[in-house]
């Protein structure tokens, strides 16, 4: 709750109780830590607002820590400030939150591990194309370790969750600060040469239609390497990430 600021009960139960016998189970022992930390005045819900995820029939319950909660957590004693969410805020935060769980649940699919950082923790800083300092934001930085037939393997990703909120050319510039990122070369002297693919997430009425546009608009820049990037609904994003972003 403190890497995720809200999360609903559904995706603590996953997070957390997910060892549990089954599903009914753990989301039955999620509630009642919930409510005893709720007692406790270290979490609060937010409101009754549906907001969903990228998964259906998200829990109506969501959580976030109360300024108690976040100094037994952090140890820290400065003040705590947590402003009311906007619910466009409160649709991507969620959905973040279950893009990071379909990743850990595909990570265990292949008996490997994950290592995900979330937004603030994900941030990289890196010269402009006139030396001006820029920082890219995704929404997820995740690494996939694991062996199968071939060897290890490892799958890098930098992943981006839309909901349909923000125009095609603002995506494209995005893809463009992550593009001028790889020329930058500083990521890949971290990891031995190789960058992550950026992943886009599509979760809204016109995800298709959405996919379709930004796709278009990347093979047509010629500033662009389309084999950088990746797309992907709600639907396919487990296929996409089990198969390493294969073509």
């Amino acid at each position: 709750m403190l890497e995720h600021r809200f999360q609903t009960s559904r995706q603590i139960a996953q997070f957390h109780f997910a060892d549990h016998a089954n599903v009914a189970t753990s989301e039955r022992v999620a509630r009642r830590a919930l409510a005893r930390l709720e007692r406790e005045q270290l979490i609060r819900a937010v409101d009754g607002r549906r907001v969903g995820g990228l998964t259906a029939g998200s829990a109506i319950s969501t959580w976030h820590l109360t300024g108690a909660g976040y100094r037994v957590l952090t140890g820290r004693s400065d003040r705590y400030r947590r402003h009311d969410p906007t619910t466009r805020f409160l649709k991507h935060t969620l959905a973040i939150a279950d893009a990071h769980l379909i990743v850990l649940a595909v990570a265990r699919n292949m008996h490997a591990t994950a290592d995900v950082a979330i937004e603030g923790a994900a941030s990289r800083n890196y010269p402009g194309l006139g030396g001006e300092r820029q920082q890219l934001q995704p929404d997820l930085a995740a690494v996939i370790r694991g062996q199968d037939t071939e060897g290890v393997f490892e799958d890098r990703w930098f992943i981006e969750v839309d909901l349909g909120t923000e125009s095609i050319p603002t995506l494209v510039a995005k893809c463009e600060a992550y593009e001028t990122y790889r020329r930058s070369g500083l990521e890949q002297a971290d990891t031995g040469g190789s960058f992550p693919l950026v992943l886009w997430i599509f979760d809204s009425e016109r995800a298709a239609s959405r996919v379709l546009a930004l796709t278009g608009r990347v093979h047509r820049l010629g500033r662009l390497d389309p084999l950088l990037f990746r797309f992907a609904t709600a639907e396919s994003l487990q296929q996409t990430l089990s198969t390493g972003g294969a073509l």
